[in-house]
C-alpha cells in the first residue's frame, strides 16, 4: 500500500489508523433488525435504536474464507479510535481477532474498528452469539447485543452459496471437504505496486477482478479462471499470472482427511492514482 496506489485484495488490507468506508450508509439502516447488503459481496448490518447508535456489519468474501466485522459507535470520535494498537474483538469473552488485522475506520462521520479474520468458521461462532465485546487491554470499550445472530449467519452462508454457484463452483463437492484450501500467506501481500501493468498505470485505469483458483493437492494453483472481469484484459491477465506464480496454499482435505483438490476465490482491486 502506497500513497500513490492502493493495491490489495478487496476489503482485506488493514490500515494503520482511521480509514473511510464509503459503502456503508449507516443512517439508512432500520434500527433493531438485520439488513442484508449484496452490493459488494455478502454483508449483513444491524444498528441499535439507542443513543448513541451502535452498528455492526459482518462481511463475507465468498469462497475466500475471509470474514470482516466492523463495529461503529456514533458516540466515538477520531481520537477514540486513532492509533489504538491492542483492540480485540471477543465472542463470549473469547478473543477472535488478531492485532495485525485490526484497524480504525470511519463511515458517514461515525468511527469504530474493523476486524478481519482469515477463517470463515468464525460465522459458526457468530451464529451462537448473544453479544460481542470490543476491548483494549482487557478494558471493555463496547458491548453490543446481537439478537437473531443465527439468522444473520445463515443469510451470509446463503449469499456465499449463490455467489459460488454463479462462479461455477461445485458447492456440494466443496461442502464434503473437511477443510478448504487456505493461503499460506494472505493473498493481499503477494501483489505490489511494481506489479501494476505499466500502460494501465499511465492511463489511470483501475478495476476489480474476481478469480476462481483451482488448488491442487500440492498446494499450488493449477488453473486460474476470471469469473468477474475488471473489463481490462491486462489487469485480468496480470491477476492470474501473479497469483499462479506466487500463491501457495495449505491444500484442502477430503472426506478421508487426505489432501484434495480445492477451490479458492480471490478478489483483487487494482486502483491507479487519479491524474
Amino acid at each position: 500500500m502506497t500513497s500513490a496506489l492502493a493495491l490489495a485484495l478487496a476489503a482485506v488490507a488493514p490500515a494503520p489508523e482511521a480509514t473511510v468506508e464509503p459503502g456503508l450508509n449507516l443512517r439508512d439502516i432500520p434500527a433493531g433488525r438485520w439488513v442484508a447488503d449484496r452490493s459488494d459481496g455478502c454483508a449483513v448490518l444491524r444498528r441499535t435504536a439507542g443513543s448513541p447508535a451502535q452498528t455492526v456489519a459482518v462481511q463475507l468474501g465468498p469462497g475466500s474464507g475471509l470474514v470482516r466485522i466492523l463495529v461503529l459507535n456514533a458516540g466515538w470520535n477520531r481520537a477514540a479510535v486513532r492509533n489504538r494498537r491492542r483492540v480485540e474483538l471477543a465472542f463470549g469473552g473469547v478473543p477472535v481477532s488478531t492485532h495485525d488485522w485490526t484497524s480504525g475506520i470511519e463511515s458517514a462521520g461515525e468511527f469504530g474498528f474493523s476486524f478481519t479474520m482469515l477463517d470463515s468458521s468464525v460465522l459458526d461462532r457468530l451464529a451462537a452469539l448473544e453479544s460481542l465485546t470490543v476491548s483494549e487491554r482487557e478494558r471493555s470499550l463496547l458491548e453490543l447485543k446481537l439478537p437473531s445472530a443465527r439468522l444473520a449467519a445463515k443469510v451470509l452462508r446463503d449469499c456465499e452459496e449463490a455467489a459460488l454457484r454463479n462462479w461455477g463452483v461445485d458447492v456440494e463437492a466443496r461442502a464434503r471437504l473437511q477443510r478448504q484450501a487456505r493461503p499460506v500467506k494472505p493473498l493481499a501481500t503477494l501483489i505490489r505496486y511494481q506489479d501494476y501493468p505499466a500502460a494501465e498505470l499511465r492511463k489511470g485505469i483501475s478495476g476489480r477482478v474476481t478469480a476462481r483458483l483451482a488448488v491442487g493437492k500440492d498446494g499450488r494453483i493449477s488453473t486460474c479462471t476470471i469469473v468477474a472481469s475488471s473489463d481490462n484484459a491486462a489487469l485480468d491477465r496480470q491477476t492470474c499470472a501473479l497469483l499462479s506464480a506466487r500463491a501457495r496454499f495449505e491444500p484442502a482435505l477430503g472426506p478421508d482427511g487426505l489432501p484434495a483438490e480445492g477451490i479458492h476465490i480471490a478478489r483483487v482491486a487494482w486502483a491507479a492514482p487519479r491524474h
